[in-house]
């Protein structure tokens, strides 16, 4: 089997933290499980195909850690009919109820476009919520020394970045004028 590299229109390179990704994928030139269509979204540039890995980490009972990582190829759709596309071409699911489709499940085989972009939208909504219900559970003197944490890193003195911190927080209303810092 050959192999044909395919490079994204741009040409860039995706940086996500501390990592690269080259958006850049080898594909085999004569691989008939990749259709034609996916191979030109991926050449224009609306897929964007990209070396990437995961990692995982185990905590053994003794203390120690256990770490793997394995590559996989991402793929990000730029346009809905890339989308589609990477859907299997179903734009909703083959299950007739959504509170039939098991979210922990790994066979997304009868899930469409719909179904991934729902289920994706439904983690970001309740990420939002529950960092404002942690931030409640705090209360203000977690957010505070965040804060101060980040500016002591920029070589202010602790009493400056509390004062300023504190500030802030006051006028953005996130403590009441009159709160005072027991820490």
């Amino acid at each position: 089997m050959g192999e044909q590299v395919i490079e994204q229109a741009a040409g860039e390179t995706a940086t996500k933290g501390k990592r690269k990704r080259k958006a850049i994928v080898s594909l085999p030139a004569d691989d008939p499980r990749i259709p034609e269509a996916f191979r030109e979204m991926v050449t224009n540039g609306d897929v964007i195909a990209s070396m990437d890995e995961v990692s995982a980490e185990k905590k053994e009972k003794n203390g120690t850690k256990s770490e793997a990582t394995a590559p996989y190829v991402r793929l990000r759709a730029r346009t809905p009919e890339a989308a589609l596309l990477l859907s299997g071409g179903k734009l909703l699911s083959e299950v007739a109820d959504d509170d039939d489709i098991d979210d922990d499940d790994d066979d997304t085989s009868g899930r469409g476009m719909l179904d991934h972009w729902n289920y994706a939208f439904d983690l970001w909504v309740r990420a939002k919520v529950r960092n404002a219900l942690l931030k409640t559970l705090e209360g203000p003197e977690k957010a505070i020394e965040r804060g101060v944490k980040g500016l002591l890193a920029t070589g202010l003195d602790r009493d400056e970045a509390l004062e300023i911190v504190i500030t802030s927080m006051k006028k953005k209303g996130k403590i009441p004028a009159d709160y005072v810092y027991a820490g």
